[in-house]
């Protein structure tokens, strides 16, 4: 679970500056990487919602710097990393698959 904690710490340090104009587009981008590789390891170590969540996240902001974001995007894409770090942080507390198959 550390490389998890290391990609939710990386997620916390972004997240707000994804409404600094100056520093959306790199906090941007490193979010979606690290959502990215969440979303394509989570589901394998039984974490399917976190893993959903993060495959949403990497889907949002691939369309977001595809064109132009106003600020309720940018709320939305904020509300949305939120949501995948409290999914990063049960995982990590439980230790213990939770998708079912």
């Amino acid at each position: 679970m550390s490389l998890l904690d290391e990609r939710l710490d990386e997620l916390e340090l972004q997240i707000d500056d994804i409404k600094l104009p100056v520093r959306r587009e790199y906090a941007l981008s490193r979010i979606q990487s690290e959502a990215h590789k969440i979303a394509g390891t989570a589901a394998i170590v039984g974490f399917c919602d976190l893993g959903q969540i993060a495959a949403a996240v990497d889907t949002s902001i691939e369309e977001i710097l595809a064109k132009a974001c106003d600020k309720e995007t940018i709320g939305q894409i904020h509300a949305q990393v939120e949501q995948l770090i409290e999914a990063g942080v049960l995982a990590v507390r439980s230790e213990s698959a939770i998708c079912q198959h």
